[in-house]
């Protein structure tokens, strides 16, 4: 397996063109063998969240992959590749149903002002794995030069051959066990989309919105009304009890059903009750037996309603209601409410509640053995107060809808078998193949597969069933292969704290429930990078930054200049783990790497500008997104290079010690150094040396480059490895030279430079010209200021003409100044 070492040569020719690829190392060895490794008894293996191939990889992916390649490359708590383990990084890319079907019809759309049914399933699933093809080596390309050290010979695709075959295998087996099932029920459905969606594409605004005195917020859903509920405690409404009410436009009678779940206190107290378009609602028709009817369609239009509403969008019906019962003097008026409205996250349309046949996944036992898990401490968690959200959640969950009515993605292995001529009397199969469907059709109806008619459901898995799978499904499973072997269950999985539950909780629940195994026992979660306004990465918003930008440099428009810019880390200005946390500045290293610095006034072809323009964005999206970045990025994005954008991510909120020691060794070395005779030069050298070349590797897992760069300079010697990316991560047992009692004389020493340095600036005078004179305040103090190296360092360091030490009881010469 070959480990990406990032060691790049520096070409003295400022002429030839720079290559900013990903370098990697090859070894010669024996055919099994792993470089570097030296306990092969244990590994380290992790999963990279796979990227969605809707684009390229903004800050928030660069963050995710510093953070792994610094864990894979070392972890402190159980070590990895540089402590000399096995390690196994899994990269890949996510097809990301939704997302990537909606970029692409905008794309397709654009061009040929076709919509996906213009074109056919077939083309537009061509036209999708195009851009997927595009996309996904654009993302790889990405990692490698941000110095990710994955293995590149193990990439895949959710969509790959293998990867499929593991989720048909894994829906047939949640089937056959019931975990999967077909249901008549509520969805959040997107009528843009015409898709079900779930609670991760669902994102839920404050809005105000009329609210009429029947306590109804959409009077749409009249039409749909099965009942009107009140509190049974109510007394207003005591008389009414078991009475019916008139439907004033759809003129008929609907009963009136007590129930708790009523507030008294909100509107009039009387609700009505739609079964087919609110999750409330059906809860209550079911516990009161209520007929339902859905009165709008999966585009957002009536239906089931007089012809007076029939076809007419959902809002413009809303406002026609209300004009009717104007008109037929019922209406009361209507007062301000606040809400929230859930809203698509894909297309910004508002999800509307819709009673349909899907396939749902029973959630409820593999939730209870993952809470388990997690008491027991077989799961850990960090940080550890998610632990608790965790555990609520999963005792909370609901079954999980996991249809979608798209094109791209794995298509649900079902079909709907009926005899020939008689498709109302059908059932449904869970099959591998059409051949496997047709047998058990024919057991299940007792009928020959030649009068059977079958047909594969239309519909697409949701995206995260595939993605849930990816810790085992990468490594063969459902077969047993050696890799499933060798590397399941894997060690870590690293993400963001924003998908923990839609993507980890599941991962946790599939891999427990197929695998008899936890799919890791760790989980780490990192928080969200957010602009400096608090705002989520959005291309519309005009601030998601490619990483490659941040690295090498981007201008705002082509033919403009970068400006005069001095902080590298203008690039991702702003940018925090949360509101108000700024990443601070970083030196930068780049130019240690490729010979060169940020030139004031540099052109660059692919402009941010130029960037959205290729985005797909609305005009107005467009508009505004070129906004945004003018007032974030005016001077466009400055060099900044990968090791100062990775140690500047892994680096968020860090707060060092400041310990100026270092400082004070090198300045105190510069005098033995500069006599060749000196017998200490040798042993400085040394000295100096090992400091560089452990703090090389300390700094090594964040970055790579410039440390393999460095590391190849230093004077080789038996110790020295063939890269430092497997050179042993440096240990307290191999430094075990803290001497607190010395640290504390060089604090002295430090303390009395400073003051002396301050006279000498303070009054003027010349630190070579200045006589100083030192006075014990104790006799265990006059005994340190004797010592010859204590009074050399003094000397040294602060270059004073003399050093002269009073005793306690002798006075300081007349004319000095004292302090």
């Amino acid at each position: 397996m070959s480990e990406a070492t990032n060691a790049v040569k520096i070409n003295d020719d400022k002429n030839v063109t720079k290559n900013y690829g990903s370098i990697t190392y090859e070894i010669p060895t024996v055919p099994g063998d792993k470089k570097g490794v030296v306990r092969a008894d244990k590994k380290y293996v992790m999963c990279l969240p796979p990227p969605n191939v809707t684009g390229t990889l903004h800050l928030g992916h660069a963050l995710t992959n510093s953070i792994q390649d610094a864990i894979i490359r070392c972890m402190k708590e159980s070590g990895n590749r540089m402590h000399g383990l096995e390690t196994l990084w899994i990269p890949g890319s996510d097809h990301a149903g939704i997302a990537t079907q909606v970029v692409v019809e905008k794309k397709i759309w654009q061009e040929q002002k076709k919509s996906r049914h213009d074109l056919g399933r077939e083309k537009f699933l061509q036209e999708a794995l195009k851009w997927k093809n595009e996309k996904g080596d654009t993302i790889y390309r990405q990692m490698k030069r941000l110095g990710s050290s994955l293995d590149w010979t193990r990439t895949h695709f959710t969509m790959d051959e293998d990867l499929s075959k593991a989720v048909v295998e894994a829906f047939i087996r949640l089937h056959d066990a019931g975990v999967i099932y077909r249901s008549n029920s509520l969805v959040n459905w997107c009528c843009n989309l015409k898709s079900a969606i779930s609670d991760i594409e669902e994102s839920v605004v404050p809005n105000t919105n009329d609210v009429i005195i029947v306590s109804t917020t959409r009077p749409e859903t009249m039409l749909g009304d099965s009942a009107v509920a009140v509190h049974p405690k109510d007394s207003r409404y005591t008389h009414l009890h078991g009475n019916q009410v008139w439907h004033p436009i759809e003129n008929r009678f609907m009963p009136i059903v007590c129930d708790e779940f009523v507030d008294q206190n909100f509107g009039t107290g009387a609700v009505k009750i739609t079964p087919d378009h609110d999750y409330n609602d059906f809860d209550v028709g079911a516990r009161h037996k209520l007929d339902s009817v859905t009165v709008i369609d999966d585009s957002g239009h009536m239906m089931n309603v007089t012809e007076e509403f029939c076809g007419i969008k959902r809002f413009d019906a809303r406002t026609s209601i209300i004009n009717k019962l104007k008109d037929l003097g019922l209406y009361r008026g209507s007062v301000s409410h606040e809400m929230t409205v859930p809203f698509c996250s894909r297309t910004r349309d508002v999800i509307e509640p819709r009673l349909m046949d899907q396939w749902y996944a029973n959630c409820v036992d593999m939730a209870k053995q993952t809470v388990k898990a997690i008491k027991n401490e077989e799961l850990t968690i960090q940080p550890h107060y998610y632990s608790k959200l965790w555990i609520e959640r999963l005792e909370e969950i609901r079954d999980w809808c996991i249809s979608r009515q798209l094109w791209w993605g794995h298509r649900i292995p079902a079909y709907y078998a009926s005899v020939s001529g008689q498709s109302s009397n059908g059932v449904w199969l869970a099959a591998r193949n059409e051949t496997e469907a047709l047998q058990k059709a024919s057991e299940v109806l007792s009928t020959p597969s030649d009068q059977l008619h079958i047909k594969q459901d239309e519909d697409v898995l949701d995206t995260w069933f595939s993605s849930g799978l990816i810790p085992f499904s990468v490594l063969g499973w459902p077969n047993k292969t050696e890799d499933f072997d060798r590397y399941y269950p894997t060690n870590l999985l690293e993400t963001g704290s924003d998908i923990w539950f839609f993507w980890a909780a599941r991962m946790v629940m599939l891999g427990l429930h197929l695998t008899g195994k936890l799919p890791f026992s760790q989980v780490l979660l990192h928080g969200l990078l957010r602009d400096a306004h608090g705002r989520k990465m959005s291309k519309s918003l005009g601030n998601v930054i490619d990483p490659i930008d941040v690295i090498h440099g981007c201008s705002l428009q082509v033919g403009k200049s970068l400006g005069n810019v001095i902080d590298p880390i203008d690039a991702i200005h702003g940018c925090s783990l949360q509101v108000g946390k700024s990443l601070g500045n970083v030196i930068d290293p780049f130019d240690a790497i490729h010979g060169c610095s940020l030139q004031v006034g540099k052109l660059l072809g692919n402009s941010l500008h130029d960037q959205l323009k290729k985005g797909n964005l609305d005009p107005k999206e467009l508009e505004i997104a070129e906004e945004g970045q003018k007032k974030d990025f005016p001077h466009g994005i400055p060099e900044c290079g990968a090791d100062a954008l990775r140690f500047s991510l892994c680096s968020l909120n860090f707060k060092g010690t400041n310990k100026p020691h270092l400082s004070t060794f090198m300045e105190y070395i510069k005098d033995v150094l500069n006599k060749p005779e000196s017998d200490r030069r040798s042993i400085v050298q040394q000295v100096l040396y090992k400091c560089v070349e452990v703090y090389l590797r300390l700094t090594s897992p964040f970055m790579p480059y410039i440390t393999e760069e460095l590391y190849q300079r230093l004077p080789h010697n038996n110790n020295n490895h063939i890269s430092i990316c497997v050179a042993p991560y440096p240990s307290s047992s191999e430094v075990p030279y803290r001497n607190e009692s010395l640290d504390q004389q060089m604090d002295q020493v430090n303390s009395i430079c400073s003051k002396i340095l301050s006279v000498s600036g303070s009054y003027g005078i010349k630190w070579h010209s200045m006589p100083v004179y030192l006075k014990p305040m104790e006799s265990s103090s006059e005994e340190l200021l004797r010592q010859k190296s204590f009074i050399e360092a003094i000397s040294i360091l602060s270059r004073a003409k003399s050093i002269n030490i009073l005793s306690n009881q002798e006075d300081c010469p007349a004319g000095c100044l004292t302090e």
